[in-house]
């Protein structure tokens, strides 16, 4: 048992009188005293009271013995007996009893032993945990010299097979690393770059030869174009700032700005040398992290928006049907259709939202080739959406230029692709009846562009970044007004990329409006 309180005492002592002068002396000093009659010891009472220091009459030396073999003593346990009890205090130090009080009790005496008892144990505990550290370490050292020696041995029996074929090794390693994903930049003590691979080059915006005689610093280069942080850890560059016995990452940041995105590279120093020349001392690792980080982004903007939209239909629901349940008996009959009203309109608002979800996550992955969609239709399915959706003419051109063409995507997918691009150009719309332009033409190998115009609302750089990813719309801080979830153009994007091709979006020059371009492979084009 351990001791969780300082300052508490325990009196184990049959005489009320001896025990009365222990408490007044105690308390005056600040302690708390318990008082436990023999027969009341048990391992139970003494790791309920959980006390620092025990001071047990010399007559009960048998409880403290019965005890002692369940580990209910593993703090100082001083025995008080009378001055002349030679024979006591024997049978008390042979028991390991840690010190003895003479009765009758001086205060001087009481609390200068328990003082000093205590200040043993805790000195004690000190010295057995610096001594299992010690040990741990010990262990870790000579399991890493042990690791060390092998490694060692090793290098050297690697060291003396590879000698004759050195230069060509050396060749081999740069050619490697010149075709690697991530950027490796070597690196001599002072940090001048001694070489670079192609995506170091493009990452530190180096040429693809570096000046031997002047050669750049890698920090020069870093401080030029991107932020470091964190800032506490690259303080100690080029060691590492370790949490937690882990190395704490690096990162190089190039802030967003209007017209791209931020981007994120993650550095490493990699606890080896170099070994291609005499100079040369380590290598940098650069790792791009910017997609990993941006899906974490919206990740992020997934939950938040996706909880917000659910919680927003369910309000008139739960708060209308709770009100009626408690109300209703006393409510006029218009009231209560009112209020049912309401809570139907929430319930088909819910059930919206979540159709939508499902139909996002139902989209088709993979295309059949027999279901592949004729270009000649698209006219036709055009009018058929706008008219549903009580659009106005809806211009189709181009059809011509690519006459017996069929796409790769089923006639269902297209059909949910334009209609989300249409509903969307009218949900948009500032008066909700948008002009729309489809322009179809052929543009590269077997791949087809679909452009659909409207003349709605000009977006932000932001906006016409995130417009593909899921649950993102355009209503900037996300309240829940907008009709939809944002999912519509993520399917397109989804439908798309399935059948191997791809979406853009970007501002009209002409005018108010965006344009969405939808590159289709097409199977006889």
């Amino acid at each position: 048992m351990e001791n969780t309180k300082p300052g508490i005492v325990l009196i184990v002592d049959d005489n009320a009188a001896d025990c009365q002068i222990l408490v007044e002396i105690l308390n005056l000093r600040g302690y708390t005293a318990h008082i436990l009659s023999q027969d009341e010891v048990s391992p139970e009472s003494v790791a309920a009271i959980a006390p620092s220091i025990v001071i047990l009459d010399a007559g009960a030396i048998g409880t403290y013995t019965r005890l002692q073999g369940l580990d209910a003593w593993t703090m100082p346990v001083l025995f008080s007996g009378v001055v002349d009890a030679d024979m006591d205090r024997s049978a008390v130090f042979a028991a390991g009893g840690a010190d003895y009080l003479a009765k009758p009790y001086r205060s001087a005496e009481v609390i200068t032993r328990i003082e000093m008892n205590l200040a043993l144990q805790r000195a004690r505990q000190q010295t057995q945990a610096h001594t299992a550290q010690l040990q741990q370490e010990i262990a870790a050292r000579q399991e890493a010299e042990a690791a060390l020696n092998a490694a060692y041995e090793l290098l050297n029996r690697r060291t003396t097979e590879s000698t004759a074929t050195l230069r060509a090794s050396e060749a081999m390693f740069r050619y490697l690393l010149g075709r690697v994903n991530d950027g490796y930049v070597i690196v001599d003590d002072d940090e001048h770059i001694l070489y670079a691979n192609i995506k170091a080059q493009l990452y530190l915006a180096l040429g693809r030869e570096i000046d031997k005689a002047a050669p750049p610093t890698f920090m020069d280069l870093v401080m030029q174009q991107y932020r470091c942080e964190p800032q506490a850890a690259w303080a100690l560059w080029p060691k590492k700032m370790f949490l937690n016995k882990a190395p704490v990452p690096l990162y190089l940041v190039r802030p967003e700005t209007q017209i791209a995105k931020a981007f994120w590279l993650q550095v490493e120093m990699l606890d080896i040398s170099a070994g291609l020349d005499t100079e040369a001392g380590r290598i940098i690792c650069l790792t791009d992290i910017t997609e990993k980080t941006s899906l974490q982004e919206e990740l992020n903007r997934f939950h938040a928006v996706i909880a917000h939209k659910l919680r927003t239909p369910l309000v008139p629901i739960y708060t209308g049907l709770t009100f009626l349940v408690d109300q209703v008996a006393t409510m006029p009959q218009e009231d209560i259709q009112m209020f049912i009203q309401n809570a139907a309109e929430g319930a088909e608002h819910l059930y919206n939202e979540v159709e939508q979800i499902v139909r996002y996550l139902g989209t088709p992955r993979v295309v059949s080739p027999d279901l592949a969609f004729s270009l000649a239709e698209l006219d036709p399915l055009t009018k058929r959406i706008g008219s549903e959706l009580l659009l106005p003419v809806i211009t189709v051109s181009g059809l011509e230029t690519v006459p017996d063409t069929c796409l790769t995507l089923s006639g269902w997918s297209l059909e949910a692709i334009l209609w989300e691009i249409l509903e969307n150009a009218k949900k948009f719309h500032p008066r909700n009846m948008p002009v729309i332009t489809v322009d179809v033409a052929k543009t590269g190998v077997q791949q087809v562009q679909i452009q659909v115009r409207d003349d709605g609302l000009t977006l932000s750089p932001e906006q016409l970044v995130h417009m593909w990813m899921p649950y993102y719309q355009g209503d900037k801080f996300a309240t829940g007004q907008v009709a939809g979830m944002g999912l519509g153009l993520s399917m397109v994007a989804t439908h798309l990329w399935s059948a191997g091709g791809s979406c853009h979006s970007f501002n009209r020059e002409d005018g108010p409006g965006i344009v969405i371009e939808l590159l289709i492979p097409c199977s006889n084009c």
